[in-house]
């Protein structure tokens, strides 16, 4: 950058400003970016995990409803059907237990926390209000 001693003209400080202010922007760009991909890579991973899990819980749970049933149809005097839909019932109210909770955490992890504490700071340093400390 070339830097003159003595007066600028305003169209060369009006130009410096706006380089600065592009390289903040790009800055804050690839901040954001970073932390999209971080974020991404951390939401895949569990999902990875999750899917692995859910995986293996199906090999075991196919018996277990099975005697499930099974029981509780001999505590309805043999009424089978009565006896899976409970069954069904209790583990549909489960998964949807389990499926709000897990919903309500996305935008958790959706927030770009560096991003938005760099742009307060970048704000309260260039905002003409600043309070002396």
């Amino acid at each position: 950058m070339n830097r003159q001693l003595g007066p600028r003209p305003v169209s060369a400080l009006f130009q410096d400003l706006l380089t600065h202010l592009s390289a903040l922007l790009r800055s804050e760009i690839r901040l954001a970016t970073a932390e999209l991909k971080a974020n991404a890579r951390a939401a895949a991973r569990r999902g990875f995990r999750a899917t692995l899990l859910l995986s293996i819980a199906a090999l075991g749970i196919f018996p277990l409803l099975a005697a499930a049933v099974i029981g509780l149809g001999h505590l309805l005097d043999e009424s089978y059907g009565w006896s899976s839909l409970l069954v069904a019932l209790a583990f549909l109210l489960g998964a949807g237990v389990l499926g709000l909770r897990a919903l309500r955490e996305i935008p958790e992890e959706l927030e770009l926390d560096l991003t938005q504490e760099n742009v307060r700071e970048d704000v309260a340093l260039i905002s003409p209000q600043r309070k002396a400390s």
